[in-house]
């Protein structure tokens, strides 16, 4: 573990270190801070053999058992859950845990057993040991539930996605980073200050700490992010045209908003016309609110006044952007007409989430996958807009 307070300093430790020359002895080392101020050890578990995840679970573990909260923020659920297993395995079995405690830990079992959604096998298995993952593939009442545990001191350890460092108000002892990447892309300067300001809260904790643990050819890329200015503050409702219509569609769904009067008094309070970002205001939202009335979202009347539609009020209940939205519309009509059902490929297709992840797709794994498919699959394929001839020219 190195410092990071400084940033010449730390560029030159990583400098060295990328250079392979960690290991020189104190006596003969020219930069003294780039002597380690802590070394985890490498561990004897076949599961911990990787440094960055063995890291994790030393620091994790060490702050549970000291007493205090850590909050570890991973790039996915899936890695979200899969901490969550692991770190829970290196805890103290459950009977050695306070009673008062491991009956609190079992009372949160149950409440969360006794939801609609059922509990997630994973945090029936990591919550007794002070445990539990909040990621957005929970629902609202599992994530309070999981949150007041652990305001509470019920649960120890919250691994959490990065999208909700935003929207986490759990202050911890510790805040780990489990990689610099978030997916394939470094984490963010602003992304990196919302995470590590969870460690340490006034009333809470008089120590906050907060670790990045990366791996070393990413090194060079940390340091420049401790250094990295925030970006400046500007309105989300420019940039992207669906940003704009979304906010018209939800203030015209819940009647805040039905005449071109209202709707341009409510922008006059938003950051968008107060920062003059966007200097042709009107013709920008004459422009969204003639796309939503094409895509059938809302009605004019004697053009002045504007209402919902079934679809638009739909689409905001949805929380899905109006395009997206319009797509699936289209999508499940498409199906209502022909969907086939001798095969599970168009089923697949039809539950498959709209937003685009931006995954790159290995056209030659995707074409073998094709000349694997049957002829119903096929027709699928076709029906669905995606023909052999597109792959085989991908």
């Amino acid at each position: 573990m190195y410092p990071a307070a400084g940033t010449k300093a730390l560029l030159q430790t990583a400098t060295q270190l990328s250079k392979g020359e960690k290991d020189v002895s104190l006596a003969t080392q020219p930069f003294q801070h780039t002597q380690p101020e802590r070394v985890i050890e490498p561990s004897l578990s076949k599961e911990l053999q990787e440094p960055v995840l063995n890291a994790v679970v030393a620091l994790t573990v060490e702050t549970a058992l000291a007493g205090h909260g850590a909050l570890i923020f991973c790039s996915s659920r899936h890695g979200c859950e899969a901490d969550a297993r692991i770190i829970s395995r290196a805890l103290p079995d459950t009977n050695e845990v306070a009673p008062e405690i491991a009956a609190a830990r079992l009372d949160l079992v149950g409440d969360l057993r006794s939801l609609p959604t059922e509990i997630d096998p994973v945090l029936e298995q990591t919550i007794p040991f002070g445990v539990a993952f909040h990621h957005a593939g929970l629902t609202t009442e599992e994530r309070d539930l999981i949150a007041n545990a652990y305001d509470h001191g019920i649960i120890k350890v919250i691994v959490a996605t990065c999208s909700l460092a935003a929207g986490i108000n759990l202050p911890a002892r510790r805040v780990i980073l489990h990689n610099a990447r978030m997916g394939r892309d470094l984490v963010g300067p602003s992304m990196l200050r919302q995470m590590r300001g969870r460690a340490g809260r006034k009333g809470k904790d008089e120590v906050g700490e907060a670790y990045l643990c990366c791996r070393k050819n990413d090194l060079q890329d940390v340091v420049g992010l401790m250094d990295a200015e925030l970006p400046k503050v500007s309105s989300g409702l420019v940039t992207d045209k669906q940003r704009i219509q979304r906010a018209l569609l939800e203030i015209i769904c819940i009647r805040l908003a039905n005449s071109k009067d209202a709707i341009f008094e409510y922008l006059a309070s938003t950051l968008l016309n107060i920062s003059g970002s966007c200097p042709d205001l009107e013709e920008y939202v004459g422009t969204s609110l003639s796309s939503l009335v094409k895509m059938g979202f809302i009605t004019i009347v004697d053009d002045e006044i504007y209402n919902p539609t079934q679809l638009g009020s739909a689409i905001v209940t949805s929380a899905l952007d109006p395009e997206d939205g319009a797509f699936v519309y289209r999508e499940i009509q498409r199906a209502l007409k022909a969907f086939v059902l001798d095969g599970e490929l168009h089923v697949l297709y039809t539950f498959t989430p709209v937003h685009d992840f931006s995954i790159s797709i290995n056209w030659q794994i995707f074409r073998r996958e094709m000349e694997s498919l049957d002829d119903s699959e096929l027709r699928v394929m076709t029906l669905l807009g995606l023909k052999p001839s597109i792959v085989n020219r991908m």
